[in-house]
């Protein structure tokens, strides 16, 4: 049985979207504050979290950030009227999965629910070794020479992106299109590499590396900078 949480204060609207993505084979709680929501993510286990941004107590990016911390492998849709690219960029970095803006169609709502759904985890092939770092992207860990790292979700999808296919340059773009999926900026790119250089440096030495021109690459012996 497929499990999804709508965080929604919005009562009728609410009710709308757990009514157009309820199915024979899916179970929708809804909440309509933060802390309801953390309070059903910590006695419910939900495939895909739905939320708005603004909420009666606080933000949906905390109730993003705490069912990530839970989940691991859940997804999360924000639904919310909040348009702009540093909102989008904001949500991606808490852990969102997709971003939809509010008016939208419940047709374009439940495909990308569905989309999200098909995401299943697989068991095999869960390990990712680079020279001195392994990720483990089944149990969301990370370790660089021995230490864990501990990552959020964004930063933890580039390095794994990074990591298996290593010493190959990818551009901003080209990473923003095959890790973010959304509309963000090069600046997302940027923020989220120094993030993780500063996590994995040791010493001088850089694990990722800016080629001239081209983009970044991880190299699997880190070299002076």
């Amino acid at each position: 049985m497929t499990r999804i949480l709508v965080v929604e204060d919005d009562k009728d609207l609410a009710t709308m979207v757990c009514e157009a993505i309820q199915t024979k084979s899916t179970l929708v709680d809804c909440a309509n504050s933060v802390e309801e929501a953390v309070t059903k993510i910590s006695i419910s286990n939900y495939d895909l979290a739905i939320l708005d941004w603004n909420l009666p107590d606080a933000t949906g990016l905390e109730v993003c950030r705490e069912y990530k911390r839970k989940a691991k492998h859940g997804s999360v849709l924000f639904l919310t009227q909040r348009s702009s690219i540093d909102y989008k960029e904001e949500a991606y970095l808490a852990g969102t999965d997709d971003y939809l803006t509010k008016p939208f169609h419940l047709n374009e709502l439940i495909a990308r629910v569905n989309s999200l759904l098909r995401r299943k985890p697989t068991r095999e092939h869960t390990l990712v070794t680079c020279g001195s770092l392994l990720i483990d992207f089944s149990a969301y860990v990370v370790h660089y020479r021995g230490r864990p790292v501990s990552l959020i979700p964004t930063d933890f999808n580039l390095l794994t992106f990074l990591a298996k296919n290593p010493s190959q340059v990818f551009g901003s773009r080209e990473l923003l299109s095959s890790v973010w999926r959304q509309s963000c900026s090069q600046k997302a790119v940027r923020q989220s590499v120094n993030r993780l250089r500063q996590r994995l440096r040791l010493g001088k030495n850089e694990l990722i590396e800016s080629v001239r021109g081209g983009g970044y690459r991880l190299v699997d012996s880190p070299r002076s900078s």
